[in-house]
């Protein structure tokens, strides 16, 4: 995941705009961090780049 301020929210959102995950990389934390986007104002849950790409590869796509 390129360097970003900007959240990604995940593509399994859909039409839900306020029920999702989002993400986002940041010079500060390495690795990823990830919130819920229905609490915006909460500290973002911190994971490594190797957590991240196991978490990931791990994926079905189902």
């Amino acid at each position: 995941m390129p360097l970003s301020e900007d959240w990604r929210k995940s593509s399994y959102s859909g039409d839900f705009e306020d029920a999702c995950v989002e993400a986002r990389t940041h010079p500060a934390a390495p690795g990823v961090l990830v919130r819920d986007s229905k609490q915006p104002r909460r500290s973002p849950l911190p994971f490594s780049t190797a957590a991240w790409h196991a978490f990931l590869s791990g994926h079905s796509g189902e």
